[in-house]
């Protein structure tokens, strides 16, 4: 007995009957059969629905990279009005406790306080007149 292939063959009968397959031949036929579609690859128009996609999606992405920037400018903005806003506060309180302390300072009752007490001033009860020119003074007492 032998093999051949994939058929046991008997030795002594072998030469009695004629070898032939009956099995058809198989032939390789490019491009058809139901896997050619998969073999060409991916069709023009997949490939350009797919770029169209990504490009709407990077216009999106680039929108709403931009919304984001625009916000946070828009915070920043704000934070520092804040601040400024505030420190307008403190110099406009600030101002009105100088202006109160001007006022205190400048009061005539004040200033008389300090002459007499400090410097030994007081106020005169005569008023001397001066007349003359520029080149000579007089006052009342050489007259």
């Amino acid at each position: 007995m032998a093999y051949l292939g994939s058929a046991a063959y008997r030795l002594d009968v072998l030469e009695a009957q004629p070898r032939h397959d009956e099995r058809a031949t198989f032939e390789v036929l490019r491009g058809g059969g139901l896997d050619a579609e998969a073999r060409r690859g991916v069709s023009r128009a997949f490939l350009a629905r797919i770029k169209v996609f990504l490009a709407c999606m990077a216009f999106v992405v680039v929108v709403g990279s931009g919304r984001v920037a625009v916000s946070i400018m828009t915070v920043s903005s704000m934070q520092a009005n804040a601040q400024t806003q505030s420190s307008i506060a403190d110099a406009q309180a600030l101002n009105t406790g100088l202006l109160m302390a001007q006022s205190q300072l400048r009061a005539s009752s004040r200033i008389e306080s300090i002459a007499t007490e400090n410097y030994g001033m007081v106020a005169s009860t005569s008023a001397a007149q001066v007349r003359g020119s520029a080149g000579n003074a007089q006052t009342p007492s050489q007259g």
